[in-house]
């Protein structure tokens, strides 16, 4: 299995998420906010987003 690293994420009208950017992601974060600021939505947008690149490398 690849091994991929994010630097940053941009995000744009994915649920809870009008427009947004986290950046210097290192291999260790924390995620911290109030009940309903989105914090499950990034690791969605995370998990959709590696699934798709996980069937996109398969297809190679």
């Amino acid at each position: 299995m690849e091994q991929y690293e994010l630097k940053t994420i941009y995000i744009e009208n994915y649920r809870s998420f009008k427009q947004g950017e986290i950046d210097d992601i290192d291999k260790f974060n924390i995620i911290l906010g109030p009940n309903n600021a989105g914090k499950s939505n990034i690791f969605r947008l995370l998990k959709s987003t590696l699934n798709l690149v996980e069937r996109k490398s398969k297809l190679i």
